[in-house]
């Protein structure tokens, strides 16, 4: 999945001050490090920029657009988007009427604050959790080992379960199940 960050929009999330150099460059390692621990690819998309049309460069495998002078970034992620509709993309951004234009070209999207949420999740979990089971174990053979009881109470123990093998059943806030837009925008989002 390529995800699409209005940089600045997401930024402000977090900063309540101006934002400086270093949280910007704080902010794509921070990307980068989510990318190669998610296998997505990104493209953080700034205002401005030192010249009056876009320039693009990488940064630890961070796709960077700087808009621009003559352009904001909203206008450089519209036309980002029209150039790539074909390709499985995610928008995120706090902008109302960006998300709402990007539904409109079939891109799902996602508020900064949740994508934030998420970015932060997946940087400190770990990639697989322990559930324990009921110590209830029940015998299938007649064989008599009791060294392999042992080891088999002992396994049943704790047991590992990947994060993906989860199923999460859609509903909506009212209870209800979801359609299959929705759906389909869910499980781009779980991805994350």
């Amino acid at each position: 999945m390529l995800i699409i960050i209005d940089g600045y929009n997401v930024l402000k999330q977090t900063q309540t001050d101006d934002i400086t150099e270093n949280q910007r460059n704080a902010f794509i390692n921070k990307i980068a490090k989510y990318i190669k621990k998610k296998g997505h690819k990104a493209i953080i998309v700034f205002d401005g920029g030192y010249f009056g049309w876009e320039t693009k460069e990488k940064i630890r495998g961070v796709s960077i657009l700087y808009s621009g002078y003559k352009q904001t970034a909203d206008e450089s992620i519209k036309q980002f988007i029209s150039e790539h509709r074909n390709k499985n993309l995610l928008l995120v951004s706090s902008d109302r009427q960006l998300n709402h234009w990007a539904d409109e070209a079939g891109v799902t999207s996602i508020d900064s604050h949740h994508f934030i949420l998420l970015l932060k999740q997946a940087l400190q979990k770990k990639q697989v959790r322990s559930v324990m089971k009921k110590k209830n174990i029940i015998k299938t053979s007649d064989s008599q080992n009791q060294e392999l009881d042992q080891l088999m109470h002992e396994a049943t123990q704790e047991i590992e379960v990947k994060e993906e093998d989860i199923e999460v059943v859609p509903i909506d806030q009212f209870g209800k199940k979801v359609s299959k837009k929705e759906k389909k925008q869910l499980k781009k989002i779980q991805k994350l």
